[in-house]
């Protein structure tokens, strides 16, 4: 009898072993999803001041280049928003006449800086 208990110590202690592991392996990937799917959550919900690459400076993977380069997105679109709003802000008359409000002229119309007019986001609004 006594080799079959040690035989189900070494496996509860080979099984507990094994499942610390996964836990650590499973958290040591799921948390830098979790930051940027906070970030994601952020920037849907219009707080263009969300960045994530300080949260994961300790890691040099993958996930550290994707929280790089959401960083990187997000400022991409802050300047868009703004160049966005200094063109309709400037040309207003010409965006109302063309989609009959002011509000539809924030989100399809961008400034070009050669000719100070709207261009306009898709070919079918000419």
């Amino acid at each position: 009898m006594a080799p079959v208990w040690h035989e189900f110590i070494i496996l509860a202690v080979t099984l507990i072993v094994g499942l610390l592991l996964a836990y650590i392996l499973a958290s040591n990937i799921s948390r830098p999803i979790r930051i940027l799917e906070k970030g994601m959550n952020r920037l849907a919900s219009g707080d263009l001041n969300a960045r994530v690459s300080q949260q994961l400076d300790d890691r040099k993977d993958e996930l550290a280049s994707l929280g790089v380069h959401f960083d990187r997105m997000v400022v991409q679109l802050q300047k868009l928003v703004e160049k966005s709003a200094t063109c309709c802000t400037t040309f207003p008359t010409r965006c109302a006449r063309r989609w009959r409000g002011y509000r539809r002229c924030l989100a399809c119309c961008t400034c070009s800086r050669k000719s100070r007019k709207c261009i306009w986001a898709s070919s079918k609004a000419n």
